[in-house]
């Protein structure tokens, strides 16, 4: 079983409470069949109830955070896994001859494949592939002066549109390391180097772009690969054509940024997010998390009573050339859980027909509302959209949520011949024509998955805490890290990785390094009110303008309070200022709760996700209970 996820696979192991099931079938989205383990008896359970299986012997593998691992690292075990892949894919049994295959492409034992896949089964992330450190980790085999040849005879004389051979490559190697008094490499290495250029970049260099364009981006009639739910998940952003109020005197901010996640197969909307800030590779990790993540919680807290049964991962992404997913947290983020990211080819719309349909449809929903743009300045003509606006963010929110999970999901869709809902069901539960997937696998912690789309720092521990964007943070927990020093270097303090959430800087975020788990650290100094990290940014700007050449954490907070005064001031003249104000204190609730300290409860502003009542009641007090109609089964079969 997965260790980052809650799988219902008939045969998984789960875990209710202190009951460990097995689970036989799956009924509807919410519930599955299972068999306590033991026993014959077999109930039906609630799915938001089960956890992952805590067996001590699932729990083999504990992952680095992404962002300490070298790039190169990380794109050699990329490589490793896309060879494997086939391999962990297959439904039949592995035939020998493909694992010896897979074995010398990689230069690994058979034993080693059969090895790699166990591990990956059971902790269900790529980092399991990371090598372990060497003793002469650092060391270079070769030099500077042998790697810069081996670079240029193969630039020059392998990658040209005469094709020549290897040997071609070793004979230039030989003698440019004769005429600059080099040790000459093995030739093996050379051959390893051009086996490290992509099978891509060899046709594209030695044949034609053109040719190699047709070998790995063909043209299908249909969406390649979309051939059940989350198998391809289209995202995009759009200024909604819709102006919306502040929440204190109803006054019109601006249009709203609107990230949506739609699953091709089904055209259902998995996830979204309504921002009042322009797209960044923080609020689409946050649309993402949406969409993996179950819908429950988030409901309940924005007052939608409606089953949104969609979560689980996708295997793709598919988007146009958006910098957030180009060497960010959120594109490793995406590797780390084998999300495959797709960028749109430039000049081919084609490619974004579905998400690109799907805001059109949206769009001319949102014109029947009070306060639309409508879609140009024609067809708005003397419409005073600001002067109609009634909606604020969070209600606007609400109302697309209703849209898209009430009314949208069991409306027909031509381009199916279906409903969005009706196809989604037979993905999961199968048709006549169609086998179904199952219901996908939850996360099992979705607190540490939705951390990994949030930004982060490197940073040392003090005796006064740790210091980020001159705030300083502290709790007992840094207590065994303060002053230590780095262990590959005793000269150096050593760095941990802290993440935080941009909207609220009350507290950080702190990985341990000893439980591999992220430790919430508050403020230092308790008294702050609450930030985000566009105030502090601005409030420095401001001191440096000034003419403060030191900026400290007292005089930040002084000219934060400062720029908050005539925000006030200006808060009925100006939207900008408006603007800023609704982004500070009326924060969107998160697609799941970060796990707060008692400071964040103590100093949450109105209507913030912090201030909703940590507990919740169970309407279901007999989860488990006998299902009706099913038999029960022999324990020895």
């Amino acid at each position: 079983m997965s260790a980052t996820e809650i799988n219902f696979v008939p045969g998984s192991i789960v875990r209710k409470g202190t009951r460990r099931l097995v689970v036989v079938d799956c009924e509807g989205f919410d519930a599955v069949i299972a068999r306590e383990l033991g026993t014959t008896k077999v109930v039906r359970v609630l799915v938001r109830y089960l956890s992952a299986d805590s067996n001590p012997k699932s729990q083999v593998f504990v992952p680095p955070d992404l962002v300490t691992v070298d790039a190169a690292e990380w794109g050699a075990v990329v490589e490793r896994f896309t060879k494997l892949k086939p391999l962990i894919d297959a439904t039949t049994r592995r035939n020998l001859s493909d694992v010896k295959a897979v074995a010398e492409s990689l230069r690994v034992t058979p034993c080693t494949i059969y090895r790699w896949i166990e591990k990956y089964q059971k902790a269900g992330r790529l980092s399991v592939f990371l090598r372990k450190p060497r003793s002469d980790c650092g060391e270079k085999r070769l030099s500077e002066p042998q790697e810069a040849i081996i670079q240029k005879a193969i630039e020059t004389k392998y990658l040209t549109a005469e094709k020549p051979d290897v040997e071609t490559v070793i004979e230039e190697v030989r003698l440019l390391c004769s005429l600059n008094q080099v040790k000459k490499p093995h030739d093996n290495t050379v051959r390893n180097r051009i086996n490290e250029i992509s099978e891509r970049t060899k046709i594209a260099k030695r044949r034609s772009k053109k040719i190699a364009a047709e070998i790995f981006e063909p043209i299908r009639g249909h969406f390649p690969g979309a051939d059940y739910p989350l198998a391809v998940v289209q995202i995009d952003h759009t200024p909604m054509d819709v102006i919306v109020v502040d929440e204190h005197d109803r006054l019109p901010i601006d249009r709203p940024y609107l990230t949506i996640v739609i699953d091709v197969f089904s055209r259902m909307i998995i996830g979204f997010a309504i921002y009042l800030e322009k797209p960044s590779a923080f609020t689409t990790g946050l649309a993402i998390s949406h969409a993996v993540l179950p819908k429950e919680e988030w409901l309940r807290e924005l007052d939608v009573n409606v089953e949104w049964p969609c979560w689980g991962k996708m295997r793709k992404i598919h988007l146009d050339n958006a910098r957030e997913f180009r060497g960010t947290v959120v594109g490793r983020a995406c590797e780390e859980y084998d999300i495959t990211v797709e960028h749109r080819p430039k000049g081919q719309p084609r490619y974004g027909g579905h998400v690109e349909r799907g805001f059109r449809t949206f769009m001319r929903r949102a014109h029947r509302l009070k306060g639309t743009t409508f879609s140009n300045v024609a067809e708005k003509q003397e419409y005073d959209a600001e002067g109609r606006a009634i909606l604020t963010r969070k209600e606007l929110e609400r109302w697309f949520t209703i849209y898209i999970a009430k009314y949208y999901p069991h409306k027909f869709h031509r381009g199916i011949k279906n409903t969005p809902m009706a196809k989604y069901w037979e993905g999961i539960h199968g048709s006549e024509n169609q086998i179904g997937i199952g219901l996908p696998a939850r996360m099992a912690d979705p607190h540490a998955f939705m951390l990994e789309f949030l930004p982060f720092e490197s940073r040392t521990v003090q005796e006064y805490g740790v210091v980020l964007n001159w705030i300083y943070y502290y709790d007992d927990a840094l207590r065994p890290w303060i002053k230590s020093k780095d262990p590959n270097n005793s000269k150096e303090a050593r760095k941990f990785l802290v993440r935080f959430n941009p909207r609220d800087m009350r507290e950080i975020y702190f990985l341990d390094p000893v439980s591999k788990t992220f430790i919430t650290i508050p403020y230092r100094d308790r008294s702050h009110p609450p930030v985000s990290l566009w105030e502090v940014l601005a409030a420095e700007r401001k001191l440096r303008e000034k003419g403060y050449k030191n900026v400290n954490e007292a005089l930040l907070f002084e000219a934060l309070l400062e720029m908050r005064d005539i925000e006030e001031e200006a808060e009925r003249k100006t939207k900008k200022a408006r603007r800023a104000k609704e982004k500070r204190e009326q924060q969107p609730v998160m697609p799941t709760r970060i796990r707060k300290s008692p400071l964040a409860s103590a100093l949450a502003p109105p209507n913030s996700m912090a201030a909703l009542a940590e507990t919740q009641e169970d309407d279901d007090n007999e989860v488990v209970s006998p299902a009706v109609g099913i038999v029960e089964a022999d324990i020895d079969e």
